[in-house]
């Protein structure tokens, strides 16, 4: 007698449920920590916006202890929500009067070239 065996070809193993839950539960929490890590920078640097500003335009460190300690007064913080949208509002104000100083400081330049310049010809 002939013996005649059987192959059996499976394209793909079963399913395994446990399995899909861990992968779909990994996905889920990556998406979590990004989601916080995203927010958390934006409202530190919204805060930071705040505080600079509040403070004459550089954070100063003595002030800021004062206020953790209830001394003086903390700036207003808006709601959760308006703090989430308004967050590139006042970053974009703390940068305006970076640059407003800057203009200013382009306008002196310019005025010192003018001088020099006016000096050089008398010199001539």
């Amino acid at each position: 007698m002939r013996r005649t065996t059987r192959v059996v070809i499976t394209s793909m193993a079963p399913t395994n449920p446990r399995g899909l839950t861990t992968a779909v539960g990994a996905v889920t929490v990556i998406a979590l920590f990004f989601v916080y890590s995203r927010l958390a920078t934006q409202v530190a640097k919204r805060d930071a916006a705040k505080y600079r500003a509040n403070d004459g335009g550089q954070l100063n460190w003595r002030n800021e202890s004062l206020r953790r300690h209830g001394v003086m007064e903390r700036p207003e913080s808006p709601s959760i929500v308006g703090a989430l949208f308004s967050s590139t509002k006042l970053v974009s104000e703390a940068t305006s009067t970076e640059r407003s100083s800057t203009a200013e400081d382009d306008a002196l330049q310019a005025a010192k070239r003018k001088k020099m310049q006016a000096g050089d010809e008398r010199a001539r």
